[in-house]
C-alpha cells in the first residue's frame, strides 16, 4: 500500500478521524476522546509547539483519505503518545509513523501509552 505521510496541519480533519476510530475498542487510545470537539481543543492546546509546530503526523491514500495517524503530547522530555491509529492492518505504515515522529524531537527520553486491552494492534 502506498501512502503519504506529513504533517496533520487540518486540525479538524484530524479530530474527525481520531473520533471515528477512537470509538472503537480495537483502536481504542485512553488519552484520545470519542467526542471530536473535545478532541480539537486538545490537539490545539496540547499538540502545537510554541513555534507553531505540530506533533502530529498522518498518512494517506492517494485520494488524499487519511489511513492512520500519531501525535506526541510532550511535556519537557516525556511525550504521551496519541496512537498510532490505523485504518488499515499495515504495522510498517505505524511503524513508518512512529520512526519519523520520534526522529523529530530526539529530546525525548520516555514515551507513555495508554492502550486500551482491545487494542491488539498496538
Amino acid at each position: 500500500m502506498e501512502a503519504i505521510i506529513e504533517k496533520a496541519t487540518n486540525l479538524g480533519e484530524l479530530s474527525r478521524f481520531l473520533s471515528e476510530i477512537n470509538r472503537k475498542k480495537t483502536s481504542h487510545i485512553g488519552y484520545c476522546g470519542k467526542k471530536e470537539e473535545k478532541i480539537y481543543q486538545t490537539l490545539k492546546a496540547d499538540f502545537i509547539s510554541d513555534n507553531g509546530d505540530i506533533k502530529c503526523l498522518i498518512a494517506r491514500d492517494r485520494t488524499g483519505e487519511i489511513l492512520a495517524a500519531i501525535g506526541f503530547d510532550i511535556e519537557k522530555t516525556v511525550a504521551e503518545v496519541w496512537g498510532p491509529f490505523n485504518k488499515t492492518s499495515s504495522i510498517y505504515l505505524q511503524s513508518q509513523l512512529w520512526k519519523q515522529l520520534v526522529n523529530e524531537d530526539p529530546l525525548i527520553q520516555e514515551f507513555h501509552f495508554f492502550i486500551n486491552e482491545e487494542n491488539m494492534q498496538q
